[in-house]
């Protein structure tokens, strides 16, 4: 019997690929269970920060923190929203329609409130795939919420272009003049474009300005020849009858007793009227959002309704830089001016005082904060309202307040914060500044934007402190929180109340 005797050295390159073969297929499993498991991990954590978000929405400084991340994520990344809509029964009125529809509203109240307001309607515009309306902002004079048709009558005594030059038709210092020139003051109408930046919104919808509250007017906008086919008014009984959510289903209406009634969203998506006309949509809990992408929008829109008129800018940039640049001071808004404020703001000082000591690492029985010379105090201890250039430099080895009140610098009840805080600054200390206020007109009217523009002034100068405090409950302070965690990320935000520190 013959033997066949092979050399091993001719299939040793054989067996060594057949072990490295075996050894990247190893390799190449073991990289795809990693990623798996990788993945597996990131959609939990994304799944369970949305579920967390969804449950902690109705906090108000902690939903901001909560979508800080994504929400940077999303602006570098400029995506375009869609509408998370779970709407049942749902009936495409416009499926064979390309025509264009609108949604509208009626602002009312003050400044933050007709801001809260137009916040609403581009969420219900983009919502609905509905072209946005957009009535101007009332400057100075509140209309006052009224059931209408009272409400749409008193807006439309408002005149887009009252001319001074109309009360100069009647005899100087008589009644008529008189009444004339104080209408003329009393507000102007101002388009919301000219002061915040709408440019990321209309990323989102369409939006058209309106110049008056004149119906006639806007039917000729929009092209409307029977109102009573073409427009779906949404009736209110009250002021706070109706709140809007996101989906179909019952809504716990024990979540916000104050509305009487709950309708959700879909229910206009089925409305086939060419324009859909809100009155009254003022209020922060307005819309109930529940569904994730929803949520974020909101807090774009939030996000993106920022000051921008150029000479608010520049005459806070001013102010800030006198300041020492936001890391050298604190800012504050104090409301003690009306309402339940006017009571309690001897404990609202007190309560802030505790809450700045606390945040400082200041002991509590420690007098003063910034000490300082105080040479502009009065005779009698009271802050006088106007410091020197030469007190600001005092100041500037130190950490500053800067105070946004409506109450009166004078008020003995204000004076502890001016005490134990010395180098603390109003609106007032910077007369040459605010100078440049006087320059801003409304080009329709002609009225000066002067005494319009300094409480935003003041709003925006407190904001951009390295840390800021407001009063809880107030829509100024709430803002003035929304705007120093754009402009600050890293910056310390907290509303106090009567008693808290």
């Amino acid at each position: 019997m013959n033997f066949i005797i092979i050399d091993q050295t001719i299939f040793r390159p054989l067996i060594q690929y057949s072990n490295h073969w075996q050894m990247w297929k190893k390799l190449v499993k073991l990289s795809f269970l990693l990623t798996i498991i990788v993945l597996a991990c990131k959609i939990a954590l994304s799944y369970h920060e949305r579920e967390s978000f969804g449950r902690n929405l109705s906090g108000l400084s902690s939903n901001l923190l909560t979508l800080k991340d994504e929400y940077n994520l999303i602006s570098t990344l400029q995506q375009r929203f869609t509408p998370n809509r779970k709407c049942k029964n749902l009936v495409d009125n416009n499926a064979d329609n390309d025509e264009e529809k609108f949604i509208t509203y009626l602002p009312h109240s003050g400044f933050h409130n007709q801001r809260i307001a137009l916040e609403n309607a581009i969420f219900i515009a983009w919502y609905t795939n509905r072209t946005l309306i957009v009535p101007p902002v009332i400057l100075g004079k509140k209309i006052a919420w009224i059931k209408n048709p009272k409400l749409s009558n008193n807006l439309a005594k408002l005149n887009a272009t009252k001319n001074l030059d109309e009360c100069h038709s009647f005899p100087a210092r008589s009644l008529r003049y008189e009444r004339c020139i104080k209408g003329y003051n009393a507000y102007t109408l101002f388009p919301w474009d000219k002061l915040m930046d709408l440019g990321s919104i209309r990323n989102h919808i369409s939006i058209i300005n309106r110049q008056d509250f004149n119906p006639q007017d806007l039917y000729k906008l929009i092209n409307i020849t029977d109102p009573t086919e073409e427009v779906y008014y949404v009736k209110e009984k009250s002021r706070y009858d109706i709140q809007f959510y996101d989906q179909d289903g019952a809504l716990n209406r024990k979540q916000n007793p104050k509305f009487e009634r709950q309708l959700p969203l879909c229910s206009l998506l089925n409305r086939k009227e060419k324009l859909v006309h809100f009155r009254s949509i003022f209020s922060s809990n307005r819309i109930k959002t529940s569904l994730y992408d929803n949520q974020i929008f909101r807090e774009m829109v939030k996000k993106k309704l920022v000051f921008n008129h150029p000479i608010l800018t520049k005459v806070v940039k001013r102010i800030t830089r006198k300041l020492g640049g936001s890391e050298k001071y604190i800012g504050l808004h104090l409301r003690v001016g009306d309402n339940g404020y006017l009571d309690s703001k001897a404990e609202l000082i007190r309560s802030m005082i505790k809450a700045i000591k606390n945040e400082e690492g200041i002991n509590q029985e420690s007098d003063n904060f910034n000490e300082t010379n105080n040479d502009n105090d009065g005779d009698d201890g009271i802050r006088k309202p106007t410091l020197s250039i030469n007190y600001i430099e005092k100041c500037a080895n130190t950490r500053s307040l800067f105070i946004a009140t409506d109450g009166k610098v004078s008020d003995p009840v204000i004076q502890p914060i001016f005490t134990t805080f010395p180098c603390t600054f109003t609106i007032k200390d910077f007369s040459d500044e605010i100078q440049l206020l006087k320059q801003a007109k409304n080009n329709v009217d002609n009225s000066s934007l002067y005494a319009y523009f300094l409480p935003m002034v003041d709003l925006m100068v407190s904001a951009h402190g390295s840390k800021f405090f407001g009063t809880y409950g107030s829509t100024f302070s709430a803002y003035a929180l929304r705007l120093h965690q754009v402009w600050i990320p890293d910056g310390t935000g907290k509303m106090i109340s009567i008693n808290q520190g």
